[in-house]
């Protein structure tokens, strides 16, 4: 591979920090403010405690990206396989470690967002970017902390609770007629806070019928003292885009409107060394298909579905370590012209326990189990440990299982072209990994392999012979890699310019499958080599920024490709101005077969806060 030299180059700055790791006496050592803290998993617990590899995107990260959208913005984060069919994340699906877009599991502010439809309606998200505070990426299995669909990864995205009075207004405007636009207002006293959101992105599209028009509404709440609070979220997503091939080449004209309606509620009760939250949740998800939209009436389809339910967690920070335990049950349906009418629920229990283990061992034991009314209990359990090197360094391991239901157009999804099958089983696998990270305030990185052996895996295949895709479960899969990560802060090389951020990834990602003869849709196009690089410097005395993201990609059966994006920012004040330009190189080869990518897009816009 002629870019072999790029990763040896990333691999050796790497091998930097390890050098160091049993010499911590003879240099300055940084660690991790305190503050930071990761709620990946249901123990919330300071970045540098963690041992299992995790990417933080933090506001900052996302106030200098050149995105404007959730799904962009993950495009950018280390390890990550975001496809997008069209522009503008407005249809995007989220892939991490070779596991597909069924298999990772999206949380908001801790909730499960699981669509039984289909796993491309995992990112119909209820909240806007501007409403963001941070995304966690926990890589690897997590259904022994969160239960089913997080095989490959959990993306729990933060929304922003700030105790300020402020009003946030942002607006921009870039080539096809792109328009975006937000307001923000927070409210607060010393016993609630209120945060009230709306947003809009529009554009004409890029190429015949990929225009989109995107809106979102949403509210948090919150209200009591410190030790008996009662929360409300609540949010409404509606989205209308022209869908040029996303589902086969042979219409330009296809059409499709979502709609998504979320709402949670949720106490925090404390008494002393133990924490009481129980929680209920709803999410609607409406999708509205039409192959043709100057013919509605040669193919359309309606889906409805419903997913309901509630959880208790008790937290408990006891003599033998801190415990987590509780339970929850949901339930999920769908109404279809086409999927037929469906209903299914579950049952489940879950623990985590961190015992006390010294100061230089972490320990994080979990187990999840689920009741379903066809299968009766499953369970999944996982470990991670951690062993503390010096003040910085840790080497770390953890293993576990995964389990994923069948979605409903998997089981029920007939066409000319495709045909479901109603009796798939469930997917499953056990994951492992091990690895060596430095965690510094100004310095940090970390190297890992992984590994996943999977079962039962659920895919769209098809015969030499036959043009029909089909829905089953094929034998087993195997997936391996490796992760390398550098990152360094505040580097001021001279008296005006800071570089505030360096963050260099490489992931290497192999499989293979028993295809058993057949044509696989999904089970191996991954990235086999994804290198990222994020530089982010500026000249502060003057509110001048960039930001700078190179990436490469070579997906397994497609085109090698490098992608730059630049966002340049002016700060003054309660003002900031951007400019970003994305995909500088003009690459139009897109993330699937017959979705060309939108190519060379300029995008500028203001934000004011007051």
């Amino acid at each position: 591979m002629r870019y072999l030299s790029i990763i040896s180059i990333s691999l050796l700055v790497l091998a930097g920090p390890w050098s160091c790791l049993y010499a911590q006496d003879d240099i300055p050592s940084y660690t991790m403010e305190e503050e930071i803290v990761v709620t990946a998993s249901r123990v919330p617990r300071v970045f540098s405690d963690i041992s299992r590899s995790i990417v933080l995107i933090d506001r900052e990260d996302i106030e200098n990206a050149p995105v404007n959208s959730i799904q962009e913005l993950l495009e950018y984060a280390a390890g990550i396989d975001l496809r997008q069919q069209g522009a503008g994340g407005i249809r995007a699906d989220l892939f991490i470690r070779g596991a597909s877009f069924e298999q990772t599991l999206v949380l908001l502010d801790g909730v499960k967002l699981i669509d039984p439809q289909t796993g491309h309606h995992n990112l119909d998200l209820p909240v806007a970017l501007a409403d963001v505070e941070r995304i966690e990426v926990l890589k690897g299995q997590g259904s022994s902390i969160y239960g089913p669909n997080a095989f490959g990864g959990i993306i729990n995205i933060i929304t922003r609770k700030s105790s300020e009075h402020r009003v946030r207004l942002s607006a921009g405007y870039g080539e096809n007629d792109t328009r975006d636009g937000s307001i923000s207002i927070f409210s607060s006293s010393d016993r609630s806070f209120h945060r009230l959101s709306l947003s809009g992105r529009f554009s004409d599209g890029y190429r015949e019928s990929t225009e989109y028009d995107d809106r979102n509404v949403s509210y948090y709440g919150r209200y009591g003292p410190e030790q008996t609070e009662i929360d409300l979220t609540t949010g409404y997503n509606r989205r209308k885009f022209g869908a040029n091939g996303f589902y086969g080449s042979s219409s330009t004209r296809q059409w499709e409107e979502t709609e998504t309606t979320y709402l949670k509620t949720g106490l925090s009760v404390r008494r002393g060394d133990i924490l009481v939250n129980p929680r209920l949740f709803y999410r609607r998800h409406k999708d509205h298909y039409i192959w043709d939209r100057d013919n509605p009436e040669l193919y359309e389809n309606f889906h409805t579905t419903e997913v309901y339910g509630s959880e208790l967690q008790i937290d408990i920070d006891s003599p033998a370590g801190h415990i987590i335990l509780g339970g929850e049950y949901s339930a999920d349906m769908i109404r279809s012209n086409k999927l037929g009418d469906h209903d299914r629920s579950r049952t489940g229990l879950f623990i985590e326990h961190l015992p006390h283990t010294g100061d230089r061992i972490d320990l994080s034991l979990g187990l999840s189990a689920h009741h379903y009314d066809n299968m009766g209990w499953k369970a999944w359990p996982g470990i991670d440990a951690g062993y503390k090197l010096g003040r910085s360094g840790k080497l770390f391991a953890s293993t576990g299982s995964a389990f994923r239901l069948p979605t409903y157009t998997e089981l029920y999804y007939n066409d000319p072209e495709h045909e479901g099958n109603p009796d798939l089983l469930p997917e499953k696998s056990w994951n492992f990994e091990t690895g060596i990270s430095r965690t510094g305030r100004l310095l940090s990185g970390s190297i890992s392999w992984f590994y996943r052996d999977s079962d039962s895996i659920i895919d769209w295949v098809k015969s030499g012979s036959d043009e029909m895709w089909r829905s089953r479960n094929i034998a087993s899969t195997e997936t391996r890699g490796i992760e390398c990560r550098v990152r360094w802060r505040d580097i001021s090389p001279f008296p005006l310019l800071v570089i505030d951020d360096i963050d260099l990834s490489y992931t290497w990602i192999d499989s293979s499958a028993d295809l058993e003869g057949v044509v696989s849709s999904y089970a191996i196009n991954h990235l086999k080599n994804h290198i990222v690089l994020r530089v982010r410097y500026g000249l502060p005395k003057i509110g001048i920024s960039q930001g700078w993201v190179i990436g490469y990609e070579e997906r397994c059966g497609f085109r090698e490709r490098f992608l730059v994006d630049l966002r340049t920012g002016w700060r003054t004040g309660e003002y900031f101005i951007y400019l970003d330009l994305m995909n500088i190189t003009d690459n139009t080869d897109g993330d699937y077969l017959f979705v060309p990518g939108p190519g060379r897009r300029i995008m500028m816009g203001l934000t004011v806060q007051f």
